[in-house]
């Protein structure tokens, strides 16, 4: 349980946009002069599946929240995209698929991490809900990333991080850096040293992996004016590099929750999508 702040929205902010871009300093998020409009569900020690749930019908326009002192404070700028880094191991429950149904139907898509466990996305929520775009993690080698999800639920790779490697020998790990209040792992990225205290780190995850997904349909939705399905679809035709057809194959040994791709095979499928994401792709559609 984690009992002081994370600041793990903070980083997934940072790489859907709220990183300022083209200043020289620290990183650039994902899309730029993008709204995001932060809603807080879970806390230092977790949280509830009913915040959860408000925080979802809230940023869809659907329904007011109410302050401390009993006033309702209703959100008048309908979030287009709903970014759930976040994910229960537990069937989808009923509040909140009912929750996602109804902002879909106001033309919002919800995008959601698959979860971080090397375990079949269908035992997790929200990536075992409907109506949901489901993000696995890749690493910087273009591999499913050891700890991601898998299965046939994923929809698509991104950039998740790997925070035990360092490919490319920079001396720093394959992490995705982002802006973060923090102590541990710190680096600051304005002068290539680490630092006691700074404000940017590497993190991994499918949490990580979500918001690159979320950022890039917001440049779409800018691009094309798209929303809802069709700016979805839109995604998913235009900015997926499609997997060769072995990619996710591992030796069943190494991964005990995928699945023989035939009967008594050595060789275990990991399901990962159509494709990882690739907005060059959408460039001039």
């Amino acid at each position: 349980m984690q009992t002081e702040d994370s600041y793990h929205g903070t980083h997934v902010a940072g790489t859907i946009g709220a990183a300022s871009t083209n200043d020289r300093v620290g990183v650039a998020g994902g899309a730029w002069d993008v709204t995001v409009i932060p809603v807080r569900v879970l806390g230092r020690c977790g949280g509830e599946l009913a915040d959860i749930v408000s925080g979802i019908r809230w940023a869809a326009g659907i329904a007011p929240a109410v302050n401390a002192a009993g006033q309702q404070i209703v959100n008048r700028t309908q979030a287009d995209i709903i970014n759930m880094s976040l994910s229960i191991q537990a069937p989808c429950p009923a509040s909140l698929q009912s929750a996602i149904d109804a902002a879909v139907a106001r033309n919002v898509v919800v995008v959601v991490a698959a979860g971080n466990k090397a375990n079949q996305a269908s035992l997790y929520a929200p990536a075992n809900c409907n109506n949901v775009l489901v993000v696995g993690a890749s690493d910087a080698r273009g591999g499913l990333s050891f700890y991601s999800n898998f299965g046939p639920q994923i929809d698509l790779l991104a950039p998740g991080g790997d925070v035990f490697a360092d490919s490319d020998n920079d001396g720093r790990p394959d992490g995705v850096l982002s802006t973060r209040a923090t102590t541990a792992g710190c680096y600051d990225p304005a002068n290539s040293t680490s630092t006691e205290r700074c404000y940017y780190s590497f993190l991994q995850g499918t949490s990580m992996a979500t918001p690159h997904v979320s950022a890039a349909l917001a440049l779409l939705a800018s691009q094309s004016g798209l929303r809802g399905r069709q700016l979805e679809d839109a995604l998913m035709t235009r900015a997926i590099a499609p997997h060769g057809a072995e990619y996710g194959q591992i030796e069943c040994a190494r991964s005990r929750y995928a699945t023989p791709i035939t009967a008594g095979s050595p060789t275990c499928a990991r399901p990962s999508g159509r494709g990882m994401l690739d907005l060059s792709r959408a460039l001039g559609g």
